[in-house]
């Protein structure tokens, strides 16, 4: 290891320092909204149904083992604090990957994530990064890239999109021909889990049955990304046109926040940019971005797990490109 990369490690551990310190004082609980946050009712659901099995179970059950920790938390009042060492050891990845300056912006955002947003988001966010690292840096594809699937589970979204790059990227992921095959059938069965959840959350809630008052709860709800695809901005039989009225860009634009509007446009803007670099290289190495643009049109937690992505590619597209030392030399001035 050199010493660029030495000093981006301490970085690493001096950040998550002083990340655990701050949640001494102000811990955080993934479930502190109990029964409004429907991944509690889930999560608290699998708990008090073990050995239950439908189409969706698979995906439920790794959920249910991703969270465990911090429901068992929830549930036995353990401080908060403790709920923060479990995340960062589901970050522990960082510490021991090849280290770099995309990386370390990307753990940075992680750790001041959890004060917008629950742990759940930044957990499928660091999912699909794992992933990224592994297509692009060519590291870590064992532990990491099962931790990568497991955390992926968190959302259907992005589980969906999470499979298809795999589908693509199988010689940059390396899997032997021999473990593939088992793979691409459990692959085969997440995808189709998945997307029977996703259609059936499009496709559950009509206008007449979301009441004021649930609507209310469903705003109310700290999570802003996955709260506004709940709410239902006009009917339609079609169901392209339902998944469309229920996006993050079209319901933040129809009830006037626009604040939140410009926020997702923006992230769709980076998205597209990181894009166009790897477009540069070639249409495979895009692929991986293309496959996550969709998502604006899905769900709002997808558009920021691929745009943390996105901006690693920016920030190694910068390093590479000789912007950040351009910038100390007019400072030095």
């Amino acid at each position: 290891m050199n010493s660029q990369q030495a000093g981006y490690r301490k970085g690493l551990l001096g950040a998550t320092a002083v990340y655990l310190l701050v949640m001494l004082f102000y811990g955080k609980d993934m479930f502190a909204l109990g029964s409004l946050d429907g991944f509690y009712s889930q999560v608290n659901y699998v708990h008090n149904n073990l050995g239950y099995f439908d189409i969706l179970a698979p995906v439920h059950y790794l959920r249910y083992a991703i969270a465990y920790p911090f429901f068992y938390m929830h549930q036995n009042g353990v401080p908060d604090f403790f709920q923060a060492l479990v995340y960062v050891a589901y970050l522990s990845p960082f510490y021991f990957i090849r280290q770099s300056l995309s990386t370390f912006v990307v753990l940075m955002l992680l750790l001041i994530a959890p004060f917008g947003i629950s742990y759940r988001s930044c957990l499928v966010i660091a999912g699909l990064f794992y992933l990224y690292f592994i297509v692009y840096m060519g590291e870590g594809r064992r532990l990491i890239f099962w931790l990568s699937a497991a955390l992926a589970t968190l959302s259907s979204g992005v589980l969906i999109a999470w499979i298809l790059i795999c589908l693509l990227y199988k010689r940059s992921i390396r899997i032997s021909l021999k473990n593939y095959t088992v793979t691409l059938f459990v692959f085969s069965l997440l995808l189709g889990c998945s997307v029977v959840h996703k259609i059936g959350f499009f496709d559950r809630l009509s206008p007449a049955k979301v009441s004021v008052s649930m609507e209310k709860k469903l705003v109310k709800v700290k999570e802003p990304v996955i709260a506004m695809n709940r709410v239902i901005a006009g009917h339609s039989d079609n169901f392209f046109i339902k998944v469309v009225r229920r996006s993050t860009l079209y319901v933040t634009w129809v009830r006037g926040n626009f604040t939140k509007f410009y926020f997702y446009v923006t992230l769709l803007s980076v998205l597209v940019c990181a894009t166009l670099i790897k477009l540069r290289e070639g249409l495979y190495p895009a692929a991986f971005f293309a496959v996550g643009i969709p998502g604006f049109l899905v769900e709002g937690l997808g558009s920021l797990a691929f745009s943390l992505c996105a901006l690693a590619v920016i920030v190694e597209f910068l390093q590479c490109s000789g912007h950040f030392r351009r910038l100390k030399t007019i400072d030095s001035i």
